[in-house]
This record gives C-alpha cells, structure tokens and sequence, in this order.
C-alpha cells in the first residue's frame, strides 16, 4: 500500500452499549490474529488504534495505518458482527488527492461536496483545491461487507486493484 494513503478512519455504530472498558474494546471486537494492547492492535505491520469511544458508548473511532490490503478485510469483517455500520473515511493530499479526483471523473477547480455512486456504494467526496486535499467517505453493513466492497472500493480509488484479463485486453480501466 501507497505510504500516502493508508491512514483510515473508521466510525464504528454498536448495536448495544460497550460494556467493556476502553481498553478491551479492541479486543473484544477484533479477530485472534490481532495482537492487542490496550488501544492499539497490530497485525504484521499494520496498526489499528481506538481514539475514542462516544459518552454513549455505542460508537467508537478507530484510526488505521495498514501494510497490507488485506488487514483492512480482516479488520472490517471482525468489527462488523457486533455494528449496525461503519463509515469509512479516506484523506488524501497532494498528488494522491489529484489521482483520485481523475479516477472518479471530477474536476478540481473549486472547493465542493459532490454525491457519487461506485460499485452500488453512495460516496460522499469534499474538495479542497486551497490545500489540494479530497475527503471521501461512504458508509458500509453487513450486506456490503459480506460482498467484499470494501476491498473493492480501498482497491479502486487507492489503485490497488488488479484489473481483469478481459479489461485489459479491452482497453477498460474501471
């Protein structure tokens, strides 16, 4: 994964009240193959740490710095058993943020939210071009995840996906 673009957040919504402390949150949430200590997990190089937990307890964040593609695959299908959804957050600056502004077709000339649709999934893009940064956000449950959109999504907008034989052979790139 590109250095650039893999810091995440996640916005976790519980479907009950955490009755765990913070620091057994990650824990209690994540798959074995995590290690975990405290706030933070870590799988072969990725990290995974919790920010925060609303007064409520039934919404938490979690900031996410991933070596591999996988990681995010495992860690989304782990947290979504006990949430009703979860909003994933991209931030990308720069040179990134122009390349994702070309792949998804939009011009970068003026500061704006723009509504789009990829892969079935309603994103929420913010331009800035004062500081060349673009937000995109979108929100995920059970039915997305269990159809691997997430990968598919990460794949496509960080230019990690492989395109297909017959995509390449016909000259497609989305």
């Amino acid at each position: 994964m590109n250095p650039s673009i893999n810091k995440l957040r996640l916005v976790c919504k519980l479907s009950g009240r955490a009755e765990v402390r913070d620091e057994e949150l990650l824990s209690e949430l994540l798959s074995e193959k995590w290690r975990v200590e405290g706030r933070n997990a870590e799988l072969d190089g990725s990290i995974v740490k919790l920010l925060s937990l609303n007064p409520s307890r039934d919404e938490f964040m979690l900031i996410l710095n991933l070596k591999k593609h996988e990681h995010l695959d495992n860690l989304i299908k782990s947290i979504i058993r006990k949430c009703w959804y979860i909003d994933i957050y991209y931030n990308f600056k720069g040179d990134e943020a122009e390349r994702v502004a070309e792949y998804l077709k939009i011009g970068f000339d003026e500061r704006r939210d723009i509504k789009l649709k990829l892969l079935g999934v309603n994103l929420k893009v913010s331009i800035y071009p004062s500081i060349k940064a673009l937000t995109i956000s979108y929100r995920v449950g059970w039915a997305e995840v269990s159809k691997n959109i997430v990968s598919r999504i990460h794949g496509k907008i960080c230019g990690t996906s492989k395109p297909s034989i017959i995509s390449k052979i016909m000259g497609w790139r989305r």
